[in-house]
């Protein structure tokens, strides 16, 4: 069982994290498609009521990570945390929606 659930803020290492105060926690993601090493070393907190967006260039990751955080990818290496949930999550997937832009 999550050890955050039970207690909000959890030990990695020396370093503790609140994921209480945060609604999607993601921390030392990686992500390698074959020998392509697509996502190094994510770090990335974002406080619950807030709104944010990714930007870069075209085949930079965002979508990898976006996929990752919604649970319908896993990192190859890594943790990311949504609602204080370690994804992917089943129980979660119903609560998250993600929508791709298909292109013509």
């Amino acid at each position: 069982m999550l050890n955050g659930l039970m207690n909000p803020k959890r030990e990695q290492g020396n370093v503790f994290i609140n994921t209480s105060s945060n609604c999607i926690v993601v921390r030392n993601v990686n992500k390698y498609f074959g020998k392509k090493h697509v996502l190094k070393d994510i770090n990335l907190e974002i406080p619950s009521g807030r709104i944010y967006g990714l930007l870069g260039p075209s085949g930079c990751g965002k979508t990898t990570m976006v996929k990752i955080i919604a649970g319908i990818l896993e990192a190859t290496s890594g943790e990311v945390y949504v609602l204080e949930q370690k994804m992917p999550q089943l129980s979660l997937m119903n609560k998250i929606g993600y929508m791709a832009l298909g292109r013509n």
